[in-house]
């Protein structure tokens, strides 16, 4: 039998846990990002310096928390009454099959070919996307099996399940393949987008 790599479950109402809180910067239109750390945030600029490319993003206010932060895969969430809503970065080491086989997609068409070819997942139709100055395709995504594997990092398999939306933009960079996702508590997207837009506006990719 196959080992399992080990899994990095995504469902964010799981890993709520008291967090250690670390200070941030106050915004300034010349602020200097402040480095990620997972815990709790203040209002700022941030960037992760592990994660290739570089990117910055603006969190409005202190209510914004980081749960993972790992080289290839950081998050930064808010927390509301049904649950927790994250945005997510990835930098793919493999997107996965339905037998968690690796594979090197090589357009962001190819890694959404892949994202459905898992059972009791379903996708909309791919919509062009630009996020921080790179463009990409974007879905959104039921996964009807809980922890469904869907992308490697170095931390273990990225796995959804049925109690969140989620939505990925998968994008074209300089290296190979980045996605970016919006990850809500099941039937609470609106809200979510809502909640996340001045952050994901804010998207700066170098």
């Amino acid at each position: 039998m196959k080992a399992r790599r080990p899994t990095v479950f995504v469902g964010l109402h799981m890993v709520l846990a008291v967090l250690a809180g670390c200070g941030g910067t106050e915004l300034t239109p010349t602020a200097t990002p402040a480095e990620l750390e997972e815990g709790d945030h203040s209002a700022g600029t941030y960037t992760y310096s592990a994660f290739a490319p570089s990117i910055e993003v603006r969190l409005p206010d202190d209510q914004w928390t980081t749960f993972h932060l790992i080289p290839d895969f950081f998050d930064v969430a808010v927390d509301t009454d049904d649950g927790p809503s994250a945005v997510m970065f990835l930098d793919p080491i493999a997107f996965l099959t339905a037998e968690e086989e690796d594979v090197q997609a090589a357009t962001p068409a190819e890694a959404i070919e892949l994202l459905a070819d898992h059972d009791g997942t379903t996708l909309s139709e791919p919509r062009p996307v630009h996020i921080g100055g790179l463009s990409g395709l974007e879905v959104d995504a039921d996964f009807e099996i809980d922890n469904t594997h869907v992308i490697r990092v170095s931390g273990g398999n990225i796995g959804f399940g049925p109690n969140n939306d989620v939505r990925l933009a998968v994008l074209e960079a300089d290296d190979g393949l980045l996605v970016i996702g919006l990850v809500a508590p099941a039937g609470h997207m609106d809200e979510a987008e809502e909640l996340t837009q001045s952050v994901r506006d804010s998207i700066t990719i170098h």
